[in-house]
């Protein structure tokens, strides 16, 4: 009976290897899944492929010199922003400084994680000396309208990828030119608004609580052309499908000096920082009114742009409000600004001190944090959120003269010192200096699955310099946790 059943046994593995044989040559890929499966080695999972990149290393992305697929030269001396939009990824250069510049500044666009950048747009425009009109693209950033002037909701929310530039300051063949607004809607086409203004720097899209229309707030500096460069102004946009570029513009505060260098919004209120001091639009409606709330005590130099980055964030000592964080160029500080309490100031890190504990004595304690804003991300470990804030910094360690720095903040405050380093010259993209980081995004490619951040940057600091802009990928938990 025991050979009985070992003869139907045997047949049945047989005829059950026939079969297989059978479907594996009809449908070749089902056998060997099915196979994966009851072994435990399918392919990578979706959260398997996350967590590979979120432990990426830096690895260069774009080095200033390269020609995209059509020709166009890709330089500049800065990488001053980095921006999503409709999942691409946007990157605005400026030639400060170079002695050899053959274009103005450009934006490129980068398609797909595997692509390669090209040319978006190129402000070429010259003046009548033959200067370029502009020497920097100072802003960029993507808004949707979600309302019209009157604050009535449209039916296809409007978004819009907005520019802001800096025009060449003195004057050019008896011209002094002025800075610019250019908007791109989603068909490609870019639109100049021109505003009265040499330098815009920030731009901030603002929900009215009073009229529920939402504005584009947009400041800089230079409002006089004919030699106030240092009088600031604030212009707002509203949606208008007759005007050009689909912003009608009006201007609603010009009573300060200095550089707008940032906007955030706290409870309602609009704030913005020119200098050293912070300005909060304390009425809100048809009749606007702004007022400065705080002065910092320090001494700021004439070259010297203030409280930069402006962002709100969650009070660390868990009051159940926002504050206001910003960096303070020159002490190099992170103060946060709490306005339910008279606007008081606390400062949560002293960041040259901070440094000398890393590094020993500093060469320089001069700093520049957060120079455009503060960017959050969530840690894939524990799923809060934490903030990058990119530094100019100069450590006196051998070896690390050319790195670039940057922090990172926690919920509570605490802050961590994290480094980008020059790599090797093998990759003809790897820039041999890295000076500042003054971008971070999120990769906006799904295929990167929340997982990859773009670190972009420079600074020329009043020197000569020539196709130094750099950009760098790297996974998030590396770049919050280290190699």
């Amino acid at each position: 009976m025991r050979d009985a059943w070992s003869i139907v046994l045997i047949s049945s593995i047989r005829a059950a290897c026939i079969v297989a044989l059978f479907v594996s040559l009809l449908f070749p890929g089902t056998f060997l899944s099915l196979a994966n499966s009851v072994a435990g080695t399918s392919s990578p999972a979706p959260a398997a492929q996350a967590n590979a990149r979120n432990r990426e290393g830096f690895r260069p992305a774009f080095q200033a010199g390269e020609r995209d697929i059509h020709g166009n030269q890709l330089g500049g001396t800065e990488l001053i922003n980095l921006v999503a939009f409709q999942e691409k990824l946007y990157a605005g250069t400026g030639y400060w400084e170079d002695p050899d510049s053959r274009s103005g500044p450009q934006i490129m666009v980068l398609d797909s994680a595997g692509g390669r950048w090209r040319q978006e747009y190129a402000f070429s425009e010259k003046l009548p000396d033959g200067v370029y009109r502009f020497g920097r693209l100072t802003a960029l950033r993507a808004i949707t309208f979600t309302t019209d002037a009157n604050g009535q909701t449209l039916t296809t929310p409007f978004s819009l990828l907005i520019a802001g530039l800096e025009a060449h300051g003195g004057l050019h063949g008896g011209v002094r030119a002025q800075g610019a607004v250019f908007a791109r809607d989603k068909s490609g086409h870019w639109t100049e608004t021109t505003l009265a203004i040499r330098s815009v720097r920030a731009l901030f899209l603002f929900r009215d609580p009073v009229t529920k229309t939402d504005q584009l707030f947009v400041g800089g500096v230079g409002r006089r052309m004919a030699g106030g460069n240092r009088e600031g102004a604030i212009f707002v946009g509203v949606y208008d499908p007759h005007a050009p570029g689909k912003i009608r513009w009006r201007a609603e505060f010009t009573d300060f000096k200095n550089r707008v260098m940032a906007f955030t919004a706290c409870a309602d209120h609009l704030y913005f920082s020119a200098k050293g001091d912070l300005f909060e639009r304390t009425t809100n409606g048809p009749h606007p009114a702004w007022e400065k709330v705080y002065s910092d005590r320090h001494s700021l130099g004439p070259n010297n742009s203030g409280l930069r980055g402006l962002t709100t964030v969650p009070d660390p000592e868990a009051s159940g409000h926002q504050v206001i964080l910003a960096g303070l160029e020159g002490p190099g500080l992170m103060l946060r600004i709490d306005p339910a309490r008279q606007h008081s100031v606390t400062t949560e890190l002293d960041i040259p001190q901070f440094l000398a504990q890393h590094w020993g004595n500093l060469r320089t304690s001069y700093v520049i944090p957060a120079y455009n804003d503060i960017y959050p991300v969530t840690n894939p470990r524990s799923r809060a959120t934490e903030y990058l804030i990119g530094l100019q910094a100069h450590s006196p360690r051998k070896g690390e003269g050319r790195s670039a720095w940057y922090l990172v903040r926690d919920s509570k405050a605490r802050y961590t010192l994290r480094q980008v380093r020059p790599l090797t010259k093998s990759d003809p993209r790897a820039p041999s200096k890295l000076v500042a980081v003054r971008a971070i995004t999120l990769s906006p490619f799904p295929s990167d699955s929340d997982s990859i951040l773009y670190f972009g940057g420079y600074d020329a600091n009043y020197r000569p310099a020539h196709d130094s802009a750099w950009l760098y990928r790297v996974g998030l938990d590396t770049a919050l946790h280290g190699d």
